[in-house]
């Protein structure tokens, strides 16, 4: 599980946030728009975690299992890695989401 949050928190992960500025040319960061759900937001770390409708159902598990109230999305990404206590939760979130064919 330690391998899954420190490649995440390495960038080592296939977010558009990371794969456009690997890109030639590099795109924009405004323009690395998350493909897998409808926001029109940038696939950053924040939206992965809290915002994408694509991973609805596992951040549900992710939320319960840190005892963190489904309400509290807007909590940024930092804040709520404060709250969920645990890396165990985040890094089976991580395993289950963008390494799950890792």
């Amino acid at each position: 599980m330690r391998r899954f949050l420190t490649k995440f928190r390495l960038s080592d992960h296939n977010l558009e946030i990371e794969l456009g500025r690997r890109k030639k040319p590099r795109i924009e960061e405004k323009n690395r728009l998350c493909t897998k759900c409808n926001k029109n937001e940038v696939e950053n770390e924040v939206h992965f975690i809290l915002d994408c409708d694509l991973y609805k159902e596992e951040r549900k598990s992710l939320f319960k299992e840190c005892n963190v109230e489904t309400n509290q999305e807007e909590e940024r990404l930092n804040n709520f890695i404060k709250i969920c206590k645990s890396s165990i939760p985040l890094a089976k979130y991580l395993k289950n989401t963008i390494y799950k064919n890792t």
